[in-house]
Parts: structure tokens; C-alpha cells; sequence
């Protein structure tokens, strides 16, 4: 009786699987990573906590099966992030990405990070998989062959990828080159970060994308790149036809000053959301009323929101005309904890050119004791270079200004009336 009990039980579900070639591979199994939050992940190895309450790295036993389940899993479609780690030596990945890819498009997968991804087919199944896909934005780790690569250039056009990293040691120069040559306009991000091997010729091969693109954001960091294009990468993004676009080649052989010089015409460039952003936090009457009396105004907390509202030189403009500066303490008093100071504020703002102008001081050597608290990088957006205002023209200027001349009178005569 038993025999026959199983024997239909066997034949049940043989029936259900040749209906349904996919039936029950549609639950995580228990010992693997599990998806939480819209994130999930595929791989070599995953973590998982243990009885002390630690993380410990699980080896993933790979079975030719995974790929369905996977698929199955994602097709579900409350997973947005998912990353996968595939071997190249391990032959059941083939199977793998092909069970991955097939089902890639009936899924809302929107960031996919794939590291390793095994051979060059593999690789091939994934791309043609894409342009069907909601899958905007790919990271491509340790993908080894260069083929690989120029197959990647052939898709992407026809993909909705707006973000795309690729890193690895071997990438070089020759291998990025044909996806250099093909980004696609609606690309946005474009991530060659620990790209040891790449150099010049990548940015020399960029070049025609900046203006013709939607790029906002280039990571050149931990490569080899040098200054020798940085002045034609320059001049396009600093183009008024051009969008604010973020460049990051720090940790490069790109000099400390060209990443400096980037970030002001980015800053500058997106002044007005910037503008719009910070005004957005604070109260309705540092941004259009009059200027409040100079007592409450020159309060710590008011002069950082002026700050903010960008009307920090109104402020001292008002002190300097009524014959009581603000000072370099005010503009550095500290606030509270995640607050900037007053200059603080203005520096974040990109408003250094207007609290450093010469009609906002009368005592030149408080005027110097506040600019001696900016980094090196603040301090680029008073060096007189490119048209920018330099803080020496406009020290000496305030120098000599009937206002500082009518403030030192003032000093000489309670300086005497004290000695009396």
C-alpha cells in the first residue's frame, strides 16, 4: 500500500515538471543569501551570521539548477539590486547565466552587478538579454576577455543603461576603447575607477562624448591617467553649453589642482540648484525679508542662515555701514553639533567671492585671519586665476577703502579717550 502511495506521489509530480519545466524553483533555498529589501545576491561565497552573532562567509555550492532558480526568484519582481559572482573554471555557470539571462527580461532588476561572469558566451547571453530589460545601471567587475568587451559595445546603444562601472587590474587602454567609442547619449555615469591600466588615451577617447552625452558624473580614480588632456577635458566641461559634470580622478597621476579646479566648475556650473537646495531648509525671512537688526542678525545662528540664503555680504555690508564690522570669530562661531559655521556655509555655497569682497571689511587682518582657516581647496575660489576674484587684490582694495581709512579713526579716537 505504501509503494503505491509514493509511487503516485513520484508520478505526480513527474507530470508537473514536464508541464512546468520550472515547478519549485521558485523559493530561495534556505542556505543561501537571502533577498531583503529590494537587494539580493548570487555567488562564490555570502555571508552569514553565525551563533555568536558574527558574520561568517558561506561557500555557495554551484549546481547547474541555480540558474531557474534565480530566474524564478527574480521574476517575482519586488528585487531591483541584484549581484552575481561567477567563476570562469566552474562549467555549471554556463548554465547558470543562460537560465539567468533567459529570464533577466520578465524581471525588475534595475542595478545588476556581475563580477567574474565566466566565459566570453556567458558574458555574450547576458548583453543580448539587456535591450529587453529594465536594467539601468550595469557594473561589470573582473570580466576578463577583451572580446567581451567590444560585444558590450554592439549592445549598449540599444540598452536603458544610464550608469555603467567597469573595473578590474587587466582592463587597459585597448580593451575600454570600443565602449568609449559607443556610450550611448542617454549614459549619465561612466565608473573606470581601479583601472590600474588605463591612461591617457581613455580620457583622449572620452573627449568627443562630453557635450554629446547625458554624462553628469566620471570616475577616473586609482588609474593612470595624467594631466596631459586635462586642459581639453577642461575647456569641454567648462563649456556653457555643457551640464555640471562631476570629474574624479583622485588617487590618479592627475596633480591635486586639476581635481580642484574640476570641482569649482562643477560647483559653480550647478550654482542655482545649489542656491535653490539650501534655500529650501531655512525660514521664509533670511531669503526675502530686509536684513534684520545688525544685533540679532550677527547671532551665530542667524549670520549661518544668511549664510545659507546667500546674503552673508548683505550682513556685513550693513555691519561695515554702520560702523561695526563682523568679525572673523562671528563668521567662525560654532553653531552646534552638524552645523557649519557662517563661513562654512558661504564655503559650501561657493560664496567665498562674495564674503571676501573688499566692501565687507574694514580690518584687513581679521579679513586675513578668517582666509587663513580655509583647506587649499576652498581657497581656489579666490586665487585670481580664470577670472576668479584673488583675496590679496581684494585685501589690498579694502585697505585702502574710505571705510576702513573712517574705522581706524574711530579705533585712534577710543584708543585715546582710553589713555585719558
Amino acid at each position: 500500500m505504501k509503494t503505491n502511495i509514493l509511487s503516485e506521489i513520484f508520478k505526480g509530480r513527474k507530470k508537473a515538471e514536464q508541464e512546468n519545466p520550472t515547478a519549485g524553483f521558485d523559493k530561495v533555498p534556505k542556505d543561501w543569501s537571502q533577498p531583503k529589501d529590494g537587494y539580493w545576491s548570487y555567488g562564490a561565497s555570502y555571508p552569514k551570521n553565525n551563533e555568536y552573532g558574527g558574520v561568517s562567509f558561506i561557500k555557495q555550492i554551484v549546481a547547474e539548477d541555480h540558474g531557474k532558480v534565480i530566474a524564478e526568484r527574480l521574476k517575482k519582481g519586488d528585487i531591483h539590486h541584484f549581484s552575481m559572482h561567477l567563476s570562469s573554471w566552474d562549467k555549471a555557470n554556463v548554465q547558470i547565466m543562460n537560465d539567468f539571462a533567459e529570464g533577466l527580461p520578465q524581471t525588475n532588476v534595475k542595478q545588476l552587478y556581475v563580477s567574474g561572469g565566466g566565459s566570453h558566451e556567458n558574458m555574450v547571453k547576458l548583453f543580448e538579454a539587456l535591450p529587453n530589460s529594465k536594467v539601468e545601471f550595469l557594473d561589470l567587475t573582473y570580466v576578463r576577455d577583451p572580446k567581451t568587451y567590444e560585444k558590450l559595445a554592439e549592445i549598449l546603444p540599444q540598452t536603458k543603461v544610464k550608469k555603467l562601472r567597469i573595473s578590474a587590474d587587466f582592463i587597459t587602454d585597448e580593451t575600454i576603447k570600443p565602449v568609449l567609442d559607443k556610450l550611448p547619449p542617454r549614459i549619465e555615469q561612466l565608473d573606470l575607477s581601479n583601472c590600474p591600466d588605463i591612461s591617457d588615451a581613455s580620457v583622449e577617447a572620452l573627449l568627443p562624448s562630453i557635450g554629446k552625452t547625458n554624462l553628469k558624473y566620471i570616475s577616473l580614480r586609482s588609474t593612470n591617467v595624467t594631466d596631459k588632456h586635462m586642459p581639453e577635458l577642461m575647456e569641454k566641461v567648462s563649456d556653457s553649453k555643457t551640464q555640471p559634470i562631476t570629474i574624479d580622478a583622485s588617487w590618479s597621476k592627475v596633480s591635486e589642482g586639476v581635481n580642484d579646479e574640476f570641482a569649482y566648475i562643477r560647483a559653480k556650473k550647478d550654482y542655482a540648484n545649489r542656491n535653490t537646495r539650501y534655500i529650501s531648509r531655512i525660514d521664509r525671512q533670511f531669503v526675502i525679508d530686509p536684513i534684520m537688526g545688525l544685533n540679532q542678525a550677527r547671532q551665530p545662528e542667524n549670520l549661518q542662515q544668511y549664510a545659507l540664503a546667500g546674503r552673508l555680504d548683505e550682513v556685513m555690508e550693513k555691519g561695515v555701514k554702520f560702523g561695526r564690522p563682523i568679525t572673523a570669530d562671528e563668521l567662525l562661531a560654532p553653531i552646534g553639533e552638524y552645523k557649519s559655521t557662517a563661513l562654512g556655509a558661504a564655503r559650501m555655497r561657493y560664496d567665498l567671492d562674495k564674503v571676501f569682497d573688499s566692501k565687507c571689511w574694514v580690518d584687513t587682518k581679521d579679513m586675513q585671519k578668517a582666509y587663513d582657516t580655509l583647506s587649499k581647496k576652498d581657497k581656489i575660489q579666490l586665487d585670481g586665476n580664470k577670472g576668479r576674484p584673488s583675496f590679496e587684490a581684494n585685501k589690498k582694495e579694502a585697505a585702502n577703502s574710505p571705510a576702513t581709512a573712517k574705522f581706524k579713526t574711530i579705533l585712534a579716537q577710543k584708543a585715546a579717550a582710553t589713555r585719558s
